[in-house]
């Protein structure tokens, strides 16, 4: 399965600075907000999107217009239903390394309702022994669940850690699980 999701590592912070804007908002996994801003698909490319509310370099951002409702209500259907994966297109900006984009490329290709270990995906991306390196990408993503890192598992299979915590990370999973088989 490709992913359909698109992203870019963008090179002008300062234009973008000037154009973020942030909302919260409620999913069925608890409270989240979203940085949104100019990027490379359109003017409101999600550059992060996490659980809980604004971090403080964030607090000084403009609150999102009303057009922005609708990448909200995307983001939310793409949470409820991971079914739809392939169909949505949300607008995804990320400024990295050229390490960190290939592990979240990488992560993008994880389908739904599958999982695979780290030593799993360093392997896929050519750097085996990067494993540690690509655990500190994953805590790093910035786009929670839409670049999926909720979907590596350690080696014997445990869920393992995860930024916003081990419970809502087992809770994605089984609902992921849960939506594919209905």
């Amino acid at each position: 399965m490709s992913h359909t999701l698109k992203y870019r590592i963008l090179v002008d912070k300062e234009q973008i600075k000037n154009t973020l804007q942030i909302s919260t908002f409620q999913t069925i996994f608890g409270q989240m907000t979203v940085v949104t801003g100019y990027g490379w698909l359109t003017y409101r490319d999600i550059h992060h999107l996490y659980f809980g509310l604004p971090k403080p370099e964030h607090q000084n951002i403009i609150s999102m217009d009303v057009s922005s409702t609708r990448l909200i209500e995307e983001i939310n259907q793409f949470l409820e239903n991971p079914k739809i994966y392939e169909a949505i297109k949300l607008p995804i900006a990320f400024n990295g390394t050229e390490f960190q984009e290939d592990v979240l490329e990488y992560l993008l290709s994880i389908p739904p309702g599958q999982t695979q270990t780290y030593a799993q995906v360093a392997k896929a991306i050519g750097k085996p022994k990067a494993v540690r390196a690509f655990g500190t990408a994953c805590k790093n993503n910035p786009i929670a669940i839409i670049i999926p890192c909720h979907r590596v598992v350690l080696s014997d299979g445990s869920i393992g850690n995860y930024r916003w915590g081990t419970e809502l990370k087992k809770k994605i999973l089984e609902h992921e699980e849960k939506c594919l088989k209905q």
